[in-house]
């Protein structure tokens, strides 16, 4: 049957199998899919695949703790544009891959296709999954999944044996069909500050265990209140593409950068922030979190933000930072 998603930014749409509370929508506090990072074989940087090319895709997490292994089972389709909604496989016959990848922590799944030589000029680009955190992905989800028709009244189940964290994920990706007309992945950010203070490179490590042995982390307290949160991008990172007007005239166009935040602790006032050629620099406010919200041992809590950076085509690119957070003064 067909499975009912909510789309999201693009390229990824996803449903979440279990584990949703009324915790802000940026707070972490189960394994949370930051999409599809793709990459064409023999040229990393560019996510557009010709018509004969292997596409590589890769699926991060964000972890509110130790990472998990991951199975993740789907397939790659000529996908059926239906106007309005989410694509779907045309037919069994249109699938053009199976994929299937089952990664042991810290690594996450990745999976490789071909397009075919002869992929319609007109047809869309699909790939349709599931992942299970912890877990392995129910053996029936996708024994019907082709199939039109509504979705089962007794809910989604992705997680066999209802073990593990689910996520049901669809992507429509773009396939290049003009020399020029490629689309790369984001650049590095440039910068992250924090109150000011420059966030290095996450060292690694797991969420809220000791975080004193690392020195080059920048400190913060709890109960410590607001502060700002400033994002900066490089100016060459943003592309310059066509658009087809309403008389199917080229209209030029410069593209801006989605950044979707992520955090283990604390609050964010927005969960999106935009960055543009003129404005490459943008803010939010965060809140540091709460001593009862977080309890912090005085060796300190390691604390990550994740970045999760869209293009406008199709790219992604995925950085985090981290702060080590002390209990309040």
């Amino acid at each position: 049957m067909r499975r009912t998603i909510l789309r999201l930014a693009v390229p990824l749409a996803l449903l979440a199998g279990c584990g949703d509370t009324l915790d802000p929508v940026s707070l972490v506090t189960r394994p949370r899919v930051l999409g599809f990072e793709l990459s064409v074989e023999g040229d990393a940087e560019r996510t557009t695949p010709r018509t004969g090319e292997t596409l590589n895709l890769r699926l991060p997490f964000a972890f509110p703790e130790e990472a998990q292994g991951i199975d993740f089972v789907g397939v790659a389709c000529l996908g059926v544009d239906v106007g309005f909604g989410v694509p779907f496989c045309a037919s069994e016959d249109s699938v053009i891959a199976p994929l299937v990848s089952r990664s042991v922590a810290p690594a996450f799944p990745e999976v490789s296709f071909t397009v075919p030589a002869d992929f319609p000029e007109d047809a869309e680009l699909l790939v349709i999954a599931a992942a299970c955190v912890g877990g392995v992905v129910d053996p029936e989800l996708f024994a019907s999944a082709l199939d039109i028709s509504s979705p089962p009244a007794g809910g989604l189940v992705v997680c066999a044996d209802d073990v593990g964290t689910g996520e049901l994920l669809q992507s429509t990706i773009p396939v290049q069909r003009i020399p020029d007309d490629a689309n790369l992945n984001p650049l590095p950010l440039v910068e992250v500050r924090l109150d000011g203070r420059v966030l290095p490179p996450d060292p690694g490590g797991v969420p809220g265990t000791a975080c004193t042995d690392v020195p080059e982390l920048p400190t913060f307290f709890s109960d410590s209140g607001d502060v700002d949160l400033v994002v900066e991008s490089a100016p060459e990172t943003f592309e310059d593409y066509f658009v087809l007007d309403a008389d199917d005239q080229p209209l030029p166009v410069v593209e801006a950068l989605q950044h979707a935040l992520l955090i283990t602790a604390g609050e964010l006032e927005a969960n999106f922030i935009f960055t543009e050629r003129e404005d490459v620099r943008e803010d939010t406010i965060y809140t540091l979190p709460l001593i009862e919200e977080r309890p912090v041992a005085a060796e300190g809590s390691l604390e990550r933000l994740w970045f999760s950076i869209r293009d406008e085509r199709g790219g992604l690119r995925i950085e985090s930072r981290a702060y080590c957070l002390l209990p309040g003064v």
